[in-house]
């Protein structure tokens, strides 16, 4: 019988459980050389809900496709179902914007949010991290849109107080 390791809180207080067996798999299977890469399966694709977050290098962001759930207006959005991060490529053109928290001073629309490049994104993550402790997962809640490619040319930032 596999133990239990409780992974990240999700909204509601609540912590999901995840095997120790199934997350070295799925970790295993992640690395495999083989499988083509995570944004393949995204190309083309526009809409797409999730957490997303700085990359490890330049030209990439770590996503984590979810499910969007909204019982009322547009502050009352949540992510249920929070899959593993994967590391996707932007391009460095793409379309993005950004509202509170990421995004520093005035914002004159929260909903539309303030637009920026694929070279700030990261450093005001950073900041906002830095200046808020870590963001949870209502914090950085994105509607991301791909090129035929799988590369991210649009990120929606949903605002959410």
């Amino acid at each position: 019988m596999a133990a239990l390791l409780f992974a990240g809180t999700r909204a509601g207080g609540w912590r999901e459980p995840v095997s120790h067996s199934a997350a070295y798999r799925a970790d295993r299977v992640a690395a495999s050389p083989a499988r083509p890469p995570a944004g393949d399966s995204y190309a083309g694709r526009a809409g797409v809900f999730g957490l997303v977050k700085p990359g490890p290098d330049a030209g990439q962001v770590l996503f984590a496709p979810a499910q969007r759930v909204q019982p009322g207006g547009p502050e009352t959005v949540y992510p249920r179902d929070v899959q593993p991060y994967q590391t996707l490529p932007i391009a460095l053109d793409a379309n993005i914007r950004v509202t509170a928290p990421i995004a520093l001073g005035d914002v004159p629309d929260y909903v539309q949010g303030i637009a920026i490049t694929a070279e700030r994104f990261p450093q005001l993550y950073r900041e906002a991290d830095q200046r808020y402790g870590p963001f949870l997962d209502r914090g950085h809640m994105f509607e991301v849109g791909f090129d035929g490619s799988g590369r991210i040319v649009r990120m929606q930032h949903i605002f959410t107080p």
